[in-house]
C-alpha cells in the first residue's frame, strides 16, 4: 500500500486557509403616489403620479474591516481632527506653540502673516542655498503648528484608547461586476389640463406609462456603481447613493382629444427627487427597515409641460423598504 507523499501532506497542513470572501445582498423597494397641480392665469394642469422601483444588487466586501467609514457624515471632520492631532504632537515635540484659530478668517490671517515673514527671510537669504533649505524646513514646521478651524474640536472618538484609534469595524462593500442585479420599474403618470389659445381654451393630456425590467447594460452599471459600508458593531449601513434607473415605455400627448405626439418606447421623466430622498434615509440606517414620508412636489412638471410662471402644489407619498443581508 503506497502512502501519500509526505511533502504534499506537509504543504496542506502548513498552507493557511484564506478567509472566505464576504458578500451581501442589498434590496430596495420604493413606491411613490400623489398628485401635482399647477396654475397660472387660466392655464392649469392636474397630474396623478404613481411609480414603483425594486432594486436587488449583490455586493462583495473589499478586504478586511477598517477603522473608518468614508461615507459617514463626519468623516471629513474626523480626518481633519486626526491630522490636527498629529500636527499638535509634532509641534509639541519641536517645542513650538500650537495655534488654533477659531474662524477661517483668523486662519487665513495667520497663514498670510507667516507667508509674509517667510518672504522677508527669503530675501535675507539671498543666494545662500543652505539658508533657503533651512527656511523651507522652518516654514513647514511653523505652518504645521497652525491648525485649520474646527480641526481642534475634539471630534475624534477615543473609544478604544488614548490615541483615538478604533477597533476595525467597518466593512466596505462594492457592487460585484456582472452581479445580475434585479431592477424592476413601474411608472404610471398622467396629467390633464388646459391652456388659453386664440380660439379659446385648449384641453391637454399627457400619459407616461412603463412597466418592465431594465436593460442588461444599465443593470451592469447599477452593479459596479453601488457602494455600502456596514458597521459590524451597530449593524447599521451607509449607502453612497440610491440609483433609480429611468423607466422606458409609452408616452403620449393629446390636445382636445387628438393625438399630437406618441411613442411606444420613450425614456420617461419620473419623480427625480425620489433617489435623493432615498439616499438620505440610508445614511446611518439600520440594516433593514421601512420609511414613509410625504414629499413636496418640485417646481417643474413631473409629467408633461407647464406654462411659464406656473405655481405648483401637491404632495407625493413615498414608502421605502430595504434590507441588507451580509453572508
Amino acid at each position: 500500500m503506497r502512502m501519500p507523499h509526505l511533502a504534499v501532506l506537509l504543504l496542506l497542513v502548513a498552507t493557511p486557509l484564506h478567509a472566505a470572501e464576504r458578500s451581501g445582498t442589498l434590496s430596495i423597494d420604493i413606491e411613490a403616489k400623489g398628485r401635482q397641480d399647477w396654475s397660472v392665469g387660466s392655464d392649469y394642469g392636474k397630474a396623478m403620479i404613481h411609480e414603483r422601483y425594486r432594486v436587488v444588487v449583490a455586493l462583495r466586501a473589499e478586504g478586511e474591516p477598517t477603522d473608518f467609514n468614508p461615507l459617514a457624515a463626519d468623516y471629513a471632520q474626523r480626518q481633519l481632527a486626526q491630522a490636527a492631532k498629529a500636527q499638535r504632537a509634532v509641534a509639541q515635540a519641536q517645542g513650538r506653540k500650537v495655534i488654533a484659530p477659531k474662524t477661517e478668517a483668523e486662519y487665513q490671517a495667520q497663514m498670510q502673516a507667516l507667508g509674509q515673514r517667510m518672504q522677508k527671510a527669503q530675501l535675507a537669504c539671498g543666494q545662500d542655498t543652505q539658508c533657503m533649505m533651512d527656511l523651507a524646513s522652518r516654514y513647514a514646521q511653523e505652518s504645521a503648528a497652525i491648525l485649520p478651524p474646527g480641526s481642534d474640536s475634539g471630534t475624534v472618538a477615543d473609544s478604544d484608547g488614548d490615541d483615538g484609534s478604533e477597533t476595525p469595524r467597518y466593512l466596505h462593500f462594492l457592487g460585484a461586476p456582472n452581479c445580475k442585479a434585479v431592477v424592476e420599474v413601474m411608472v404610471d403618470n398622467r396629467s390633464d389640463g388646459a391652456y388659453a389659445d386664440v380660439a379659446g381654451m385648449t384641453r391637454t393630456s399627457f400619459v407616461e406609462k412603463g412597466n418592465g425590467k431594465t436593460a442588461d447594460a444599465l443593470r451592469s452599471l447599477l452593479c459596479v456603481g453601488q457602494q455600502l459600508v456596514y458597521d459590524l458593531q451597530t449593524r447599521r449601513i451607509d449607502i453612497q447613493a440610491v440609483g433609480l434607473p429611468p423607466a422606458r415605455g409609452f408616452s403620449e400627448y393629446r390636445e382636445n382629444g387628438g393625438v399630437r405626439i406618441s411613442s411606444q418606447d420613450s425614456e420617461l421623466g419620473g419623480f427625480k427627487e425620489l433617489g435623493d430622498w432615498a439616499t438620505r434615509q440610508l445614511r446611518q440606517a439600520p440594516a433593514s427597515g421601512t420609511r414613509r414620508a410625504t414629499l413636496p412636489v418640485p417646481q417643474n412638471p413631473i409629467v408633461g409641460v407647464a406654462t411659464a410662471g406656473a405655481k405648483f402644489s401637491g404632495g407625493i407619498d413615498v414608502t421605502m423598504s430595504w434590507s441588507f443581508k451580509p453572508d
